[in-house]
This record gives structure tokens, C-alpha cells and sequence, in this order.
């Protein structure tokens, strides 16, 4: 298993990243995991439109990302990189937004 992609050039990570590189972690703790880019971009923020309250909740942090940041930084998927504590986490939150998501279909 890696975790530490320090050594990596600048030129692996997605644009969003080479434009911020002071931003990149370059290492999987906890808190901090690492996933694929993938390629469908900021549409899994704006899915749910105006009901994304519903989905997430009044408090949730996602209420603060920027459209750029959705699309460059948050659109990942597997494989991912994660502590154990992590995936628990994030797999326990989406089992409760998913059943929303699939709501307003």
C-alpha cells in the first residue's frame, strides 16, 4: 500500500492541483484521503439543484464549495485511498444521502 505520493511530479495530479500545487497534501492520513479524478466534473453538486439542502443537510460543509472546487477537487471515485477510520466515515454518510439522491429521480 502507498500512501506517500511526495515524490510524484506536479504533473500526475489534475489541473485544479498544477494551478495550487501549496495546496497538495501529497500524503494519505487520516482526514486526508486521496481518490481517482474522475471525469463527471462539478454535476454531482448541481444533481440536486435546489433540493441539495435535503440531500446533505443545513450544516454541511458542501454548502461552501465553489463550482471550481467541485470540479476539480471533489470529483472523485475508486479507487480511493483512505484509513480505515475514513471510509467508515464517508461510507456511513453516504448510505444516508444516497437513499435522498435516488428520491428525487
Amino acid at each position: 500500500f502507498m500512501n506517500d505520493f511526495s515524490q510524484f511530479p506536479d504533473t500526475i495530479w489534475n489541473r485544479y492541483y498544477r494551478k495550487h500545487p501549496e495546496l497538495l497534501l501529497r500524503k494519505v492520513t487520516q482526514g486526508h484521503p486521496a481518490a481517482q479524478d474522475y471525469s463527471f466534473g462539478k454535476s454531482w453538486l448541481t444533481a440536486a439543484g435546489k433540493n441539495l439542502t435535503y440531500v446533505v443537510g443545513p450544516d454541511s460543509p458542501v454548502h461552501q464549495v465553489t463550482m471550481e472546487e467541485a470540479e476539480y477537487v471533489y470529483a472523485a471515485g475508486p479507487p480511493y485511498w483512505m484509513t480505515a477510520r475514513d471510509a467508515y466515515r464517508i461510507s456511513y454518510h453516504w448510505s444516508d444521502f444516497l437513499p435522498r439522491i435516488f428520491e428525487l429521480k
